[in-house]
Formats: structure tokens, sequence, C-alpha cells
């Protein structure tokens, strides 16, 4: 069971103090990493480097929360194409 005190605008629960704010704007989920918004059907990029592990992830947001549709491929290690095909 935890312990829980709230006084002052300040909530401690196990000795760690949090701070209740209020009017924060909650930031948006787009991933500026990418040009997904850009981009027509037909056009493609290539994502190098440490970008290759993240692509994946991106992708199937972009697949199931827009109307886009995007597919990837992998060319060479260390490299991954991505084009939009709807």
């Amino acid at each position: 069971m935890l312990d829980t005190e709230s006084g002052g605008g300040m909530t401690t629960t196990h000795r760690t103090k949090f701070r209740i704010e209020k009017g924060i704007p909650i930031p948006s989920r787009r991933n500026g990493s990418y040009p997904f918004d850009q981009m027509k059907v037909g056009d493609s990029f290539v994502v190098t480097g440490e970008q290759c592990k993240s692509i994946h992830q991106a992708l199937y947001y972009q697949n199931t929360k827009s109307n886009m549709k995007f597919t990837g491929r992998k060319l060479d290690e260390g490299k991954y194409r991505v084009w939009r095909i709807k």
C-alpha cells in the first residue's frame, strides 16, 4: 500500500515529490524525423545508420494512424528505403 499525502500542490509518494502542473500542452506524437507528411505517392527516401532501428516503428504508426500508406525495404547493410504507396 502506498502512503500518499497531498498539500501545497505537491504529492509525496515514498519520499518522491511530484509537482502537479496545470495548462501544459501535450506535444504532438508526429515524428518530425521523417518526411512522411511531405511525400506524394511514388516518392521515397533512404534511412541510414541509427535511424534504421526506429523506421519500422515509424512506418507502423504512419500506416495505422493516417490515410497514407508506406512500405520499406532493406537495401544494403545500414541502409533502408521507404516509399509512399497510397
